[in-house]
């Protein structure tokens, strides 16, 4: 509408008053009257003004038009729910916002509403509610439309109490800041997203590095502050899954359709626990392995890669103990885990030593094989092929079968969950540890960062399992009545020894000779007049020699070598079993003169050997050109004093030459020295 001094009124526009900053908006405009609402949503109420005076007060500047901050709902996408929301509620309100100008007079107004309560039984108060988001909105349909975004309480900020549960003595909690969230989000982006880090692991990582005070400064164990200080893993957890991006667990439609079984499996929910297949602690057992994140270097030259090791654990189902592991480097499928096995029934005191661990036998108090092994179904039929189930079935063990479509859910988990935690307890913090999220420029990066051993990353991994066994609390695991008053916790070990006394008794053993005729790898040796030679190392027997073995091969006519049986440990040397005529074992242990290779891998072994080999041929070519220099000057000083003698002068004796030092000898000596350098370093050596 417009007058004719051009002052413009616009049915839907916005006008404010300048004095107060109220905004209005116009719902209908005639010659005399002009009825508008409030948008500051104090009332649903209507009001009216006359047309003349609100053209004086918009011609004055008392009042003045402003922009419409609505936003244009129909442009932007809008879902079907939202959409029927939008249609329901126009519907109840359609008959009284289209009776125009009645509905803006107070008594028409309430007789529409009163007609509407009594037809669709809605609260007259929440009519008001719609009419008025109809009206602030621009009266248009798409007003009505849900707003999810404005809904719950706003983020409430506590500044004398702690939410949530009363926190008790000695447990962490605090009143989360602003700083406390941003350690969240560092801890979250520099730790977890580095690798495939656990939760706990982030949350152990934050407070070690941001919630502790240093005594002095450069302090490398610092202290960690006070409880009530610490936020709590709950509060980080919680902070966690509400500002994470949600994983899509659904598997696509034709794959549920093409294998509805194995899409069950792979999505359902872990409904039971793993530990009811065993009655005692000892009884059944999971056997598992994994390729390591990390690569490995030769221990006397840490330029040289030997690749990612391999992992075999064996975990008893009903503690989750580790009893048994073995690690190397070769791809050697079920013998690798039949050496755990082996490992599993060994004391476990002289085994850590062997890799610089000092133990006592209580932190590590398994030695006894279990009478079952629970594998999967894609596993079975590996371990026929391998000879697995035939050579632990003469040990008495019985390999069971996980039921069916449960092989990669929930049955697994306790296995794989150990292998991968302690697998990222090493990714972040081992130097040329490759991810699974890596391209090949960044995993050949990294494998030039790599410098750690096959002993010392034995030795770290020996830590891991200690710590797993002794400290690792199983936060699901559901203690009996019992546990519970003799205050059994909940860590592996005192499972394992509350198991072991109170239910299954005495571990089961087997005989030493099964063992080792099961277990241990074989291969033939060698009986020489110097003792029994096996992988280039000799040994002797502890006993005095019952078969006459060695006189036999050094004895003449008869010097001539004997081959024989012999079981052997390739984690190590130090002694072999050979086997006699009658089937017994002997126990052969290494040489005094061999016992640089004393506690040493055959993989280590093998190492030393070629070095020994490339350091031997070496010398001998230095031998040889030495050899040809020292001619030389011999034949030069021998031709001089015969010229001497031709001539029957006497002349002074010229001082002998001296040796020739490396950098003086002749050029043919120095270009085949350079040439044997660059042949052995491309051999690696």
């Amino acid at each position: 509408m417009t007058d004719m001094n051009g002052v413009q009124i616009i049915r839907g526009g916005l006008i404010r008053d300048t004095e107060t900053g109220l905004i209005y908006r116009v719902l209908y405009v005639s010659a005399e009257t002009v009825c508008w609402i409030r948008m500051d949503e104090s009332r649903n109420i209507p009001e009216s003004i006359a047309a003349a005076d609100l053209k004086m007060k918009l011609k004055t500047g008392s009042r003045e038009g402003v922009l419409d901050p609505v936003i244009d709902l129909e442009k932007s996408a809008i879902s079907p729910a939202r959409a029927a929301e939008r249609d329901r509620i126009y519907e109840l309100i359609k008959d009284i916002v289209t009776a125009e100008p009645g509905v803006y007079r107070r008594r028409e107004r309430s007789a529409l509403l009163r007609a509407k309560v009594s037809a669709a039984g809605i609260g007259i108060s929440k009519l008001y509610t719609y009419l008025g988001r109809y009206w602030r909105g621009g009266m248009t349909p798409n007003a009505l439309l849900p707003r999810f975004n404005e809904r719950g309480s706003k983020e409430q900020v506590y500044t004398d109490k702690r939410p949530g549960r009363q926190r008790q003595d000695g447990q962490s909690g605090k009143i989360l800041t602003d700083a406390d969230k941003k350690n969240f989000a560092r801890a979250i982006r520099e730790y977890r997203s580095f690798g495939t880090a656990t939760l706990t692991d982030t949350y152990n990582w934050m407070i070690f590095r941001m919630y502790v005070k240093p005594r002095f400064p450069g302090d490398p164990s610092p202290e960690r502050l006070p409880p009530e200080e610490t936020p709590s893993f709950r509060q980080f957890s919680y902070w966690y899954s509400k500002n994470r991006q949600p994983a899509n667990t659904q598997l696509p439609e034709e794959q549920r359709m093409k294998d509805p079984d194995s899409a069950e499996c792979e999505c359902r929910g872990a409904a039971e626990d793993i530990s009811f297949n065993a009655d005692w602690a000892g009884m059944a057992a999971q056997i598992d392995a994994m390729i390591a994140s990390c690569y490995l270097v030769r221990e006397r030259n840490r330029n040289v890669i030997l690749g990612r090791p391999v992992l075999f654990f064996i975990r008893d189902v009903k503690t989750s103990m580790i009893t048994g592991m073995h690690i190397t480097l070769e791809n050697t499928a079920w013998s690798g885990a039949l050496l755990a096995l082996k490992n599993a029934a060994e004391p476990k005191a002289a085994f850590c030593k062997r890799y610089g661990v000092e133990i006592a036998d209580e932190e590590w108090p398994c030695q006894s094989l279990p009478t079952a092994i629970i594998s999967a179904d894609e596993e079975n039929d590996e371990m026929e092929e391998s000879g697995f189930s035939e050579a632990v079935a003469r040990l008495g063990i019985v390999v069971e079968n996980a039921p069916s479509y449960r092989s990669k859910g929930d049955l697994r988990e306790i296995m794989e969950s150990a292998l991968k935690t302690i697998n990222m307890k090493l990714t972040g913090i081992v130097p040329g540890a490759a991810l699974g999220t890596d391209r090949e420029r960044d995993i050949r990066a990294r494998k030039k960062e790599a410098c750690i051993d096959v002993r010392t990353f034995i030795g770290m991994i020996i830590r891991c399992v200690l710590f797993h066994n002794n400290y690792h609390v199983l936060k699901n695991y559901e203690r009996s009545s019992q546990m519970i008053r003799i205050r059994i916790s909940p860590v592996p070990r005192d499972l394992w020894n509350y198991g072991i006394r109170y239910q299954s008794g005495t571990p089961r053993t087997v005989p030493w000779h099964d063992i080792v005729t099961v277990l241990f790898l074989k291969d033939s040796a060698e009986v020489t007049d110097s003792g029994i030679c096996f992988r280039g190392l000799y040994y002797t027997c502890e006993k005095p020699d019952p078969e006459k073995l060695f006189r036999k091969a050094g004895s003449a006519p008869e010097k001539q070598s004997r081959q024989l049986l012999a079981y052997y440990d390739p984690a190590c040397l130090d002694s072999i079993y050979a086997s006699s005529a009658d089937g017994a074992l002997i126990r052969c242990r290494l040489r005094n003169d061999c016992s640089s290779f004393a506690g040493r891998s055959e993989a280590e072994v093998n190492d030393l050997m070629e070095q020994d080999r490339h350091d031997q041929y070496k010398a001998e070519l230095d031998e040889v050109m030495a050899n040809a220099v020292l001619e030389q000057e011999l034949q030069k000083q021998i031709a001089e004093r015969l010229n001497d003698k031709k001539s029957g002068g006497t002349a002074a004796r010229k001082p002998a030459p001296a040796i020739p030092s490396e950098d003086r000898l002749p050029r043919s000596y120095a270009a085949v020295s350079d040439e044997i350098d660059k042949m052995l370093k491309e051999a690696g050596g």
